[in-house]
């Protein structure tokens, strides 16, 4: 959810964010809306998810909340590629696929709803919180694993 005057989202990987092993997991994001570069298009860096887990060391601020983010100095002057969606369509990419949003710079929201696809032999790494239910949709699933 982008709403209007929303702030963009800047250069990040999902996979960091997921406490999950291997880092191997497909990103689905489904526009609800249609998306484009005034309301904070998704922009990706082709072929980055090549490069592995990338340092998410430089502080971001979304209001009150500190996230984290990747240093410029890790991407460079790498090319980006806008992808505009119409409502109802879809984009997939690689959880380490560097990627950000812009903000919203017009009167309507920019909605979308993300979906994360992970192996069955995928584990749960973090034993330092609770385990979340995963559904799995196929696959065995295998001891030890998510």
């Amino acid at each position: 959810m982008k709403p209007p005057g929303g702030i963009e989202k800047t250069n990040h990987q999902d996979s960091p964010y997921f406490p999950i092993f291997p880092m191997n997991l497909i990103s689905c994001w489904i526009a609800l809306d249609d998306v484009n570069e005034e309301n904070g298009c998704l922009k990706c860096i082709p072929g980055s998810h090549k490069w592995g887990a990338l340092p998410h060391t430089e502080k971001w601020m979304v209001g009150d909340r500190e996230d984290m983010c990747i240093p410029k100095d890790q991407i460079g002057d790498k090319e980006e590629v806008s992808i505009h969606l119409t409502a109802g369509n879809a984009s997939f990419h690689h959880s380490l696929l560097v990627h950000r949003s812009g903000p919203n710079n017009t009167s309507h929201s920019r909605r979308g709803w993300a979906i994360h696809y992970m192996s069955a032999k995928s584990k749960w790494n973090d034993i330092n919180k609770q385990k979340p239910f995963f559904e799995q949709i196929k696959g065995k699933n295998y001891e030890g694993c998510v």
